[in-house]
């Protein structure tokens, strides 16, 4: 990868998954790595929208 590229690692799951996910992070069961996701959503549809609506922001 160049300098001047970033990588935004986007992961998708359900928001009972995701809440316990980040309850075990918290608990420390849990260590967040340099390639763990830094956002989520609930399912490609919602990615997709938020992208469409967000394309000049990105």
């Amino acid at each position: 990868m160049k300098n001047d590229e970033r990588v935004l690692r986007i992961g998708i799951a359900s928001r009972e998954e995701i809440q316990a996910r980040t309850l075990a992070v918290v608990r420390g069961e849990i260590k967040v790595t340099a390639d763990d996701p830094k956002v989520w959503f609930n399912s490609v549809g919602s990615l997709a929208e938020f992208l469409r609506s967000n394309t000049s922001g990105i």
